[in-house]
């Protein structure tokens, strides 16, 4: 008599990248990444306000940020889910 597990159900992309960003924004700067923080990062790239870095690929955009009270945050955008996808080392 053999014995089946429930298949687990995959989380979406867009999950897995703010589970990936809020683990590196603690790792690598220390900050507990709250969804207004998250939220108002994801306001200043898509109104300008960063310093637009380099292109990874069609989707991915790299950003520098300033956020009175943290130093210049270095972030990974995927523009076509709308969602930071990580934090890089300064």
């Amino acid at each position: 008599m053999a014995f089946y597990s429930k298949k687990q159900k995959r989380i979406p992309k867009k999950m897995a990248e703010r589970r990936h960003c809020t683990k590196r924004a603690y790792q690598r700067y220390g900050i507990k990444l709250t969804r207004k923080i998250r939220l108002t990062l994801i306001g200043m790239i898509q109104h300008r306000q960063g310093v637009f870095i380099k292109k990874i690929s069609n989707r991915m955009k790299v950003w520098k940020l300033c956020i009175p009270g943290y130093s210049e945050l270095i972030v990974v955008y995927d523009k076509e889910r709308k969602e930071i996808v990580t934090f890089l080392p300064n």
